[in-house]
Formats: structure tokens, sequence, C-alpha cells
């Protein structure tokens, strides 16, 4: 199985992983595949257009760099920066067909407005990461080309009691994975995978394969 979201540390990237960053410092990192992001927090004053300049100059200089994770959290309060990014980086990737992850914490509706906004014009693949919400907005973001992917945290929520409805719409698994180094990595993944097998998911499966395809066929240095 793929793992469709997690971060770099000190371990040697995995084949069978899609890898995101959230700070603009590990961009710099890595030259390899990986999604460059950057998660707002209120407690910087971000200048958000010299951020774009510089994603831009990255994906234009490696082909096989991504945006995300990049989006909306409550919990910080500079919503409008948040929106104004989000928006310019769904553009981006529309234009230069990157594959998009997106976060979002506690604001599905604001998100989902953004989204309607570029319904027309949306990447090639966009996975809404670490998805927490119902399955009505996940059918919402799936009628808007948006693929929801879950983690381990998923399985404590209320929503979870809709696990095989989820598994008729789709859904990506992910770890979320955001260690020092990959130490019982593999049985956290093969854990959560397990839960799976054990309720007779009938499609997870599969879908994740297709979209592994997919995502793989995208990232691939062109």
């Amino acid at each position: 199985m793929f793992d469709f979201h997690r971060h770099i540390n000190q371990s040697e990237l995995l084949l069978d992983a899609f890898y995101c960053t959230y700070k603009i410092e590990e961009w710099d990192k890595i030259n390899e595949s990986i999604s460059l992001g950057l998660l707002m927090n209120s407690s910087i004053e971000y200048d958000v257009d010299n951020i774009l300049i510089k994603l831009e100059h990255k994906l234009l200089l490696n082909k096989s760099f991504q945006i995300g994770e990049i989006g909306l959290d409550k919990r910080f309060k500079n919503v409008n920066q948040q929106v104004l990014f989000l928006d310019k980086c769904i553009t981006l990737a529309y234009k230069y067909n990157k594959v998009l992850t997106i976060h979002c914490v506690k604001s599905y509706d604001l998100l989902i407005n953004i989204l309607i906004k570029h319904q027309r014009n949306m990447p090639p693949l966009t996975i809404l990461h670490g998805f927490s919400s119902s399955l009505d907005v996940a059918i919402k973001l799936k009628n808007l080309k948006v693929h929801i992917s879950i983690n381990p945290d998923f399985i404590k929520t209320k929503a979870f009691r809709n696990i095989k409805e989820f598994d008729k719409l789709g859904f990506l698994i992910e770890t979320d994975w955001d260690s020092d180094n990959d130490n019982n990595y593999q049985n956290y993944f093969l854990s959560f995978i397990e839960t799976f097998k054990n309720i007779n998911l009938k499609n997870f499966e599969e879908i994740n394969n297709e979209y592994r395809t997919i995502l793989q066929n995208i990232t691939s240095s062109r």
C-alpha cells in the first residue's frame, strides 16, 4: 500500500510514500520528488508575493516538485493571508499541472467556497490530506474533484462509523508521519491498513493502487 502523505526526516526517502513539506526552510533540504508547502502560522508575518515567486521558481527549476501542503487552519488568525496563498497555489498547480495537497482544520465551508471558484480550472490531482469531517463534506469535495486522504486519527472521529460509505465514495490513506526518524513507521502504517482489512472494506485497496499510479505518473520528472 502507498502512503499518500508523510514528511521528510533524517531517514532515506521511501518509494511507497508521497512526501510533503510545510515550512519554507524545508524546500532547500532535498532535490527529489517532494511537494513544497507552507502552513501559515499566525505568529509570523508572511510576504505572500515573494513566497509565491520563490515557489514558482522552484517548480520551474525541478519538474518533479509538487505543491503542498498548504491551506486553511482556524487555529491561526491570519485567515486573509491563508486564503490568498491557497487561492494563488491552486492557480499555480493548474498552470503547471501539479499535484496539490491541501490542509484544512475547521475551515471546510471556507475551503469549499474557494474550490467552487476554481472548479473549472482544478489541478490534475488534488488531495485533501488528514480529512476529519463528515461524509456530506467528503461528497461535496469529491464533486469538486478533490480526493480525501485519511490517517489513523480519523479512526477516533464520529465519521469513522460511516467508513463503509466512505469506502463506496473512495478515499486515500496516509500516515502524516512527522517524527525525526522512521523507527516504528512501518508498524504504524501496517497497523492502520489492517484496521480496514479487518472490517472488509471493498474498494480502498483498489482505489489507492489506482491513485498511486496517477500520482506517480504526474510526479515523474518530465
